[in-house]
């Protein structure tokens, strides 16, 4: 079970009295393909509604990186080009303040060459007040 499934499930089941405070009042939130044929992001999306803050999840599919597909020289262009379907442009078309929140490493490195814009792992994303 992923930490934020974990959690969600805590506060939904009232084991977890404290609550979540989002260090952003906007989030693009990408989840990365293994997590989304796994388990999904509703976890994060159920802490985020909790937390109060504005979560938006662009229909992003894979980020094009795979792993370490993207970095291998033949792969380089078709990696771009996924990228670019949907992610990249929509992490563009948001204001500098919204932070970029996506679990993958290497969604975090295609985010950070292709948009310029750090990602951060959901866990950085919120703090807990007990």
């Amino acid at each position: 079970m992923a930490i934020d499934v974990f959690l969600a499930d805590a506060v939904s089941s009232g084991q977890l009295q404290g609550k979540f405070v989002a260090k952003s009042s906007d989030i693009l939130l990408h989840g990365h393909c293994h997590q989304k044929a796994s388990f999904g992001t509703s976890g994060m999306k159920s802490i985020y509604q909790t937390a109060a803050t504005n979560c938006h999840e662009p229909d992003s599919g894979c980020c094009g990186m795979a792993g370490s597909f993207g970095y291998e020289s033949e792969h380089y262009d078709v990696s771009k080009k996924i990228s670019e379907l949907v992610l990249i442009p929509a992490i563009n078309k948001t204001d500098k303040n919204t932070m970029v929140v996506a679990n993958g490493f290497s969604c975090r490195h295609q985010i950070h060459d292709f948009a310029g814009r750090k990602a951060v792992h959901w866990v950085e994303s919120v703090e807990y007040v007990g």
